[in-house]
This record gives structure tokens, C-alpha cells and sequence, in this order.
């Protein structure tokens, strides 16, 4: 019997660090070891486009916040721009 192939999405995160537990981030470290790199381009001197996808690793990194660095931001908040 052979697969069916599943249905494929692109998902654009937002940029920049993101805080969650360390059982959440497991989870998003399991999921983007299947992910692959997406890129639409368009070469605007023909106007063509094409589409691209490939393997890539390092799609996400994982680092350790000590809990008092965590409980400091978290009451400083967002910055505020000036």
C-alpha cells in the first residue's frame, strides 16, 4: 500500500526570541527537525518566479534562561521605544 502524500503549509513565525517551558520548547525542537526551508523568489528583471524548498538544520535553537534573568525581564516587561 502506498502513502498518500500529506498536505504541506508554510508557517511564517513571528522574528525575534520567544520564551516558553522547556517541555514546550522539546516539542518545537521535534517539529522543526522535520521542517524545510520555503523560499518564493522573483528575479524582477524577467519577472519570473519560481519556488524552493530544501533540507536545512538549524532551523532553531534552544538556550537556557536562569530563573532570576526570567523574573527580572518579565517585571521590566516590553521596552518601550523612545
Amino acid at each position: 500500500m502506498e502513502d498518500k502524500p500529506s498536505m504541506k503549509c508554510i508557517v511564517s513565525a513571528v522574528s525575534g526570541d520567544v520564551v516558553m517551558p522547556l517541555e514546550d520548547a522539546v516539542v518545537m525542537l521535534e517539529i522543526y527537525s522535520r521542517a524545510e526551508r520555503y523560499e518564493q523568489h522573483t528575479n524582477w528583471a524577467t519577472k519570473e518566479q519560481s519556488q524552493h524548498i530544501w533540507d536545512s538544520d538549524n532551523l532553531m535553537s534552544v538556550k537556557s534562561l536562569p530563573l532570576s534573568v526570567y523574573q527580572c525581564a518579565k517585571l521590566a516587561g516590553k521596552r518601550e521605544e523612545k
